[in-house]
């Protein structure tokens, strides 16, 4: 998947895809509570590729590829 600067994707922080409305519907649906984490404070400033490789569990590439299927609709 190419992914040009214009748009959102999993290169953005958390904090930045979430001060979007139509990408925090995207994280919404991935990644339902993610605001309500105990540790959220601090993952907000994360940048989601960077989180991905210390939680692959969570963050697999089939589950980033979907994420940045639909952030990549979404123009900046």
């Amino acid at each position: 998947m190419t992914i040009t600067d214009d748009v959102y994707s999993t290169r953005e922080t958390f904090k930045d895809l979430l001060a979007n409305e139509e990408t925090k519907a995207v994280i919404d649906e991935y990644l339902p509570g993610v605001e309500d984490h105990p540790m959220f404070g601090m993952l907000k400033g994360f940048v989601v590729e960077d989180l991905a490789q210390i939680a692959p569990d969570q963050f697999n590439e089939k589950m980033l590829y979907a994420l940045n299927k639909e952030l990549t609709k979404v123009k900046k």
